[in-house]
């Protein structure tokens, strides 16, 4: 091909620019018309699909033989092995005493249920840098104005605040025991400022 080329290079210096124009024109008509069949290739494939109107059947049946049992009683894990949720929040009558630093370990033991962190910002706790987010951030709890009785309650079956939370009751299922509750209480309320996370 070039030996076809080189004498029409050489002919005229209108031809030669006349050359590298004509071969970009060519180029891109055979790009766009190779572009458009396989398009077309594409769009013949599908199948097609209507995206208008309810995606069921009108007025919606169970299929045959679908059970009719009531399963709005269902018994799942939790209902089966978790003690059912206080009512009313564990009177204390005194301010706990717990240790701070045993406090702080039990936080980010990550052998015992997950730890705190799994799912809250506690700030430098067991120099973890991989908090959660599923909680509020404690990292400043100490400054919310929550006394021993909250606290304690909250870690031992936050359900007795709210009866939908996915916190686990780590006191009532046995996971922490009152005098460990009593030394994360210690450790949380000495939380007084934002963590500071790596950016």
């Amino acid at each position: 091909m070039l030996y076809i080329l080189r004498p029409l290079t050489q002919t005229s210096s209108s031809k030669r620019r006349f050359l590298p124009g004509a071969g970009l024109a060519i180029l891109t008509l055979s790009i766009a018309g190779v572009a458009g069949l396989l398009t077309h290739a594409q769009n013949a494939g599908l199948a097609p699909l209507a995206i208008d109107g309810p995606s069921s059947a009108v007025p919606w049946v169970r299929y045959a033989g679908w059970p009719t049992r009531d399963t709005s009683k269902f018994n799942s894990l939790t209902r089966l092995v978790s003690p059912p949720a206080p009512t009313t929040p564990r009177k204390l009558g005194k301010e706990l005493t717990g240790d701070r630093a045993a406090g702080q370990k039990l936080v980010a033991d990550r052998s015992r249920g997950g730890s705190c962190l799994t799912c809250h910002v506690i700030g430098s706790a067991g120099g973890a840098d991989l908090p959660g987010n599923v909680g509020p951030d404690l990292s400043d709890i100490g400054s919310a104005g929550r006394d021993d009785e909250w606290l304690f309650n909250y870690v031992n079956d936050a359900r007795v605040y709210n009866p939908d939370t996915v916190m686990p009751p780590w006191g009532t299922h046995g996971i922490f025991s009152e005098a460990e509750i009593g030394d994360i209480v210690a450790f949380l309320k000495t939380l007084k400022s934002p963590a500071k996370l790596a950016q």
